[in-house]
């Protein structure tokens, strides 16, 4: 893993560590060390924070790609960031995964990236009003969403495991370029995605 700050690179570690068929193998500040550590180390999986300020330009990621072709690699971000999404899928990265996510979400993303699900599509423009492209199921959790319904309650309500409902909750997340459920319940309003829930609560936080 790839990231400047020691305390949350070595708490990514503990969690990582503690999940089955995870060896984590090292860990690097920069792309000095990065380089470095993928000549003697045999990495098939990077978490990459892609708030590093070397990381902003296009030539590192290319040449990291190309050094470790094989390996999957999944962005570290402080918030849904458009662009570095965009960025990251034009470099055909294979997920993406919030610095304040738990363990669960943590799980959720290891477990599409295993699976070969590459990052969410995006809205062909940045304007916000544009109509996202999300899938008949994403737009299923987000009715959900609109109806106030907690991660916990969608799961129970379309049968799936909570994990799971995590991914996708975050996945249409990513895809209206919004970082929280209430911003997304507007915005799906306003693009018509979703039927308004007269008389419902406030999304879950």
């Amino acid at each position: 893993m790839v990231d400047g700050q020691t305390l949350f690179r070595t708490g990514l570690a503990v969690l990582l560590a503690d999940l089955p068929a995870v060896v984590v193998v090292s860990q690097a500040r920069n792309s000095a060390e990065l380089f470095s550590e993928a000549l003697t180390h045999e990495l098939d999986l990077l978490f990459i924070d892609l708030q590093l300020p070397w990381l902003h330009a296009r030539p590192q990621l290319h040449a990291i790609r190309r050094l470790l072709p094989q390996a999957r690699t999944v962005l570290l971000m402080n918030e849904w960031d458009r662009q570095q999404v965009r960025l990251g899928r034009e470099l055909a990265v294979d997920g993406v995964l919030l610095r304040s996510a738990g363990r669960a979400q943590l799980e959720a993303t290891l477990g599409a990236v295993r699976r070969g699900q590459r990052l969410p599509q995006l809205p062909p423009s940045d304007c916000s009003d544009s109509p996202a492209r999300l899938t008949q199921r994403e737009l299923q959790i987000l009715q959900q969403m609109a109806l106030g319904l907690s991660n916990l309650r969608i799961a129970r309500e379309m049968r799936l495991a909570l994990p799971t409902a995590k991914f996708h909750v975050a996945n249409v997340l990513g895809k209206l370029g919004v970082d929280n459920r209430t911003a997304a319940v507007v915005t799906a309003l306003r693009q018509g995605l979703v039927q308004e829930a007269c008389g419902q609560a406030m999304p879950a936080s």
